[in-house]
């Protein structure tokens, strides 16, 4: 009766939601899979390229840091003479 087609539904909700996860699980293993792959075609620098690379950065924000807050500065300094 009502309480057998209440148990059917469920449990063919439960066996979709089991499949859906199979499928989600699937594209999961097949994304880091992929991954994985395209991880080793990557050409990584060397510890020197690394270091250059990293000063390069560091020196080109510290200049606009620097730069931004004698901009800064000169502003506040000039909207307090206007205002």
């Amino acid at each position: 009766g009502l309480q057998n087609r209440g148990l059917q539904v469920q449990v063919l909700s439960l066996l979709r939601l089991v499949a859906r996860l199979a499928f989600c699980m699937n594209r999961i293993k097949k994304f880091f899979s992929e991954v994985s792959v395209e991880m080793k075609k990557v050409s990584w620098p060397k510890w020197d390229e690394l270091k250059g690379s990293t000063w390069v950065v560091l020196s080109f924000s510290l200049i606009i840091s620097i730069f931004l807050f004698f901009i800064d500065r000169i502003l506040s300094s000039v909207m307090q003479v206007i205002l």
